[in-house]
């Protein structure tokens, strides 16, 4: 294993030491802030006016086929492994399915490695601009006064005229396009700026005001980036001809803070279910001694899945596995995922296997294998496509009533409790054989959420509203 440079290390480190460090800049970062400007809320604009901003620019809207389509992500969509990945690429890619439509991705990254021009999906080309140092040294000076959370998105929504780069690509790119979709709202102001004309679709996978007020802390700078991500996700949905969320409560959220457009739906998370192996009963079983030798369990105790990116709710979700596994400790939890590395846990029990993040054919032999999936999520906005991932797979469930949002948990077969209640529900899993359940999980993926269907439906919605 290659070791951390210092620098590194202090910033992800869980490490007291590492934390200590951390805390001591925040707490610096706050006192330089009020000495220069008075208050964190003025420095933290200050940072923000101190980016030029380049004039308002009109396009001409191409209103004939080949239909040009232009996304515009926060992050990029290539090579599509969590949710909100997934849920562009497969939206991209089925626009892009069309004889008459052409599909163009702006994204933005702080890893060097991811920037460039690719083609996630076919037909769809992606061109993704990496962070110059003094935008992220802007982030930096926004994010060190408000708290430990990572705000690149709303960095960007707020600077992004700081990037020439960006500007250049988002100027030739949108020339005599069709139409925008916003894969999130934080790219909305530079749409609003350099491409005034397109329409908009805004597909809010997230409820991200609502997904913010969880994550940002309760100090004078996190209520300040709180009031920007209102500010940007009004100006999305707003200036939006198509609003589409994951679930109605999204949608109602949105609709009751926001004017909404007359034209909005519902478009629910999905998967590929042609991609997912579809294992139960007996099958499940000799899976598992596969599971158990592949990563040293007992082939004779069951074994429970957690599969969550490094998402604030996975966290917490992940912290509160752990505190349920001590309650049980005949059972084994395996976490997966980069949640899994972010716990900041000192000691876990020794029934708890984190994996961190794995390949897609380890996953594969962990969703046909475990005995029981979970899907404990306190917060959060829009639905889990994990959750679904989970079902198409045939592994029985227990999720809290957050975690079920966007589906029928009594129909797909998925069985619900509170958090409190996590470890009685997997008990009372483990007690049934899974097998009707699987079979209801399976059916109700296929019917319910197949990106195939999905997709076709979001392209009939494009049609109506801003392809024409």
């Amino acid at each position: 294993m290659t070791a951390l440079r210092p620098a590194e290390w202090v910033r992800t480190s869980e490490a007291p030491v590492a934390q200590q460090v951390r805390s001591a800049r925040r707490a610096i970062a706050r006192a330089d802030a009020r000495r220069r400007h008075g208050s964190v809320e003025a420095a933290l604009e200050a940072t923000v006016v101190s980016v030029p901003k380049p004039a308002q620019r009109t396009v001409s809207r191409r209103a004939r086929p080949p239909f040009r389509v232009v996304a515009f992500s926060s992050y990029p969509l290539h090579p599509g492994t969590a949710g909100g990945q997934l849920r562009g690429l497969h939206l991209s890619a089925a626009l892009a399915a069309e004889h008459d439509i052409e599909v163009e991705i702006i994204s933005t990254s702080t890893e060097p490695s991811q920037v460039g021009v690719h083609e996630p999906a076919p037909g769809v080309r992606e061109t993704t601009i990496g962070f110059t140092a003094d935008h992220l040294i802007r982030d930096t000076a926004l994010r060190l006064p408000s708290g430990p959370v990572s705000i690149t998105d709303i960095s960007l929504a707020l600077m992004w005229a700081g990037l020439p780069e960006l500007v250049s690509v988002i100027d030739r790119i949108t020339d005599d396009a069709t139409a925008a979709v916003l894969v999130q709202p934080y790219l909305a102001p530079a749409v609003l700026a350099r491409a005034a004309g397109l329409p908009i679709v805004a597909d809010e996978h997230n409820d991200e005001w609502e997904l913010k007020s969880d994550m940002l802390p309760r100090t004078d700078g996190g209520r300040w980036l709180l009031q920007r991500v209102d500010d940007i996700e009004r100006a999305a949905v707003e200036h939006a001809a198509l609003v589409t969320a994951t679930t109605q409560a999204d949608l109602a959220s949105l609709d009751h803070r926001y004017h909404l457009p007359d034209l909005q739906a519902v478009i629910p998370n999905g998967v590929d279910t042609a991609q997912i192996e579809f294992v139960a009963g007996g099958d499940r079983a000799r899976r598992k001694v596969a599971v158990a030798d592949e990563f040293g369990l007992d082939r004779h105790h069951p074994i429970v899945l957690f599969v969550g990116s490094g998402h604030g709710p996975n966290i917490d979700a992940g912290r509160h596995i752990v505190r349920t596994a001590a309650t049980l400790p005949d059972v084994q939890f395996v976490l997966v995922g980069r949640h899994s590395t972010a716990l900041g846990l000192r000691r876990l029990p020794s029934n708890v296997h984190p994996l961190g993040v794995v390949s897609d054919e380890t996953l594969e032999l962990l969703l046909g294998g475990c005995d029981v999936a979970l899907n404990p999520m306190e917060g959060g906005s829009g639905s889990n496509l994990k959750l679904l991932s989970y079902l198409a797979a045939g592994l029985p469930v227990v999720s809290s009533p957050v975690g079920a949002r966007g589906i029928d948990a009594g129909v797909a077969g998925v069985l619900t409790r509170e958090l409190d209640e996590l470890g009685n529900g997997i008990a009372a899993l483990l007690a049934e054989d899974g097998v009707e359940r699987s079979h209801a999980g399976r059916d109700y993926v296929i019917a319910h959420c197949d990106w195939a269907t999905i997709g076709a439906r979001f392209v009939s919605l494009c049609r109506d509203s801003v392809l024409s």
